[in-house]
């Protein structure tokens, strides 16, 4: 555990660091992409305020981790449409498979940016080779493409993000479904992966996150006619 938070407070001084390189690799593909925080997001019990550069630059580790572990490692997904005429209510649970840590030798950061209200930086992933495994198997027939928008309030502090990104899973999956299925399904499970890293945003005060996706339908689940 001390070796990791170790790595970690090392990996976040180096995003810290204005002269800080990115990544290169011979002989594989690097994943590369902008991350960001709010440095003026109201806080919740127990934040700090306003956020110390150091936290900023944690944040953006962290979801850089995330949505590159959504990018190589992926997630399983349950879905229950609503069915308002057998008075069932929507359900959709988004689980990572597995998740990359922010002091992991393949997450690279490269220089900081900050203006008044934000930091943000470039940040590299380096597969090795099970990741291109994995990304290669994505691109086989069983794996579908869409793109969803989903949002969440920013009255949910940082953890809204989160919430941001799975509705945009959730409105992927919903947009492929309706593309090739007359009736919509009672429940749906299977596997999804970023295809890239989505984009993030705010519009009226709210956090949109804009995500194209593969998905894998693994279970579909009609209800019985009698």
């Amino acid at each position: 555990m001390a070796r990791r938070a170790l790595a970690a407070a090392v990996l976040a001084a180096a995003l810290l660091a204005p002269c800080a390189g990115t990544a290169a690799q011979s002989g594989g593909e690097i994943l590369r992409a902008e991350f960001w925080t709010d440095l003026d997001l109201p806080p919740h019990e127990g934040e700090p305020y306003p956020l110390p550069d150091s936290v900023a630059a944690a944040r953006v580790l962290e979801e850089a981790a995330w949505v590159f572990s959504g990018m190589i490692e992926g997630f399983s997904f349950d879905w229950t449409p609503e069915n308002k005429g057998r008075q069932v209510k929507e359900r959709f649970v988004l689980t990572p498979t597995a998740t990359v840590m922010r002091g992991d030798p393949r997450l690279v950061p490269g220089p900081t940016k900050k203006s008044s209200a934000r930091l943000g930086a470039w940040i590299d992933f380096v597969p090795d080779a099970s990741d291109r495994l994995f990304l290669e198997s994505t691109q086989s027939p069983q794996w579908k493409s869409a793109q969803g928008t989903g949002a969440a309030s920013r009255s949910l502090g940082w953890a809204g993000r989160r919430e941001a990104y799975a509705a945009a899973a959730r409105a992927a999956l919903e947009s492929y479904e309706r593309s090739v299925e007359a009736q919509r399904p009672d429940e749906i499970t299977g596997r999804l992966v970023f295809s890239a890293a989505p984009l993030v945003g705010v519009e009226e005060n709210a956090w949109v996150v804009r995500a194209r996706v593969r998905i894998e339908i693994l279970k579909t689940r009609r209800w019985s006619l009698y």
